[in-house]
């Protein structure tokens, strides 16, 4: 199930190039963020920069 994604997540996406309002997380693994656009169902991965994990 597809959820809001959390702040954290919702600045990665943006540094992405993306509308964080617009996606949806589908999968959270390590290295990787897949998530879905809430209107159009297009898929993309975003791969997590190595400090991801260890900032605050």
């Amino acid at each position: 199930m597809a959820k809001k994604p959390t702040r954290k997540q919702s600045i990665l996406i943006g540094k992405s190039g993306l509308k964080p309002e617009n996606w949806l997380v589908i999968k959270n693994p390590v290295g990787m963020l897949y998530i879905r656009h809430r209107k159009t169902g297009t898929l993309k991965v975003i791969k997590k920069p190595v400090s991801y994990n260890k900032e605050g």
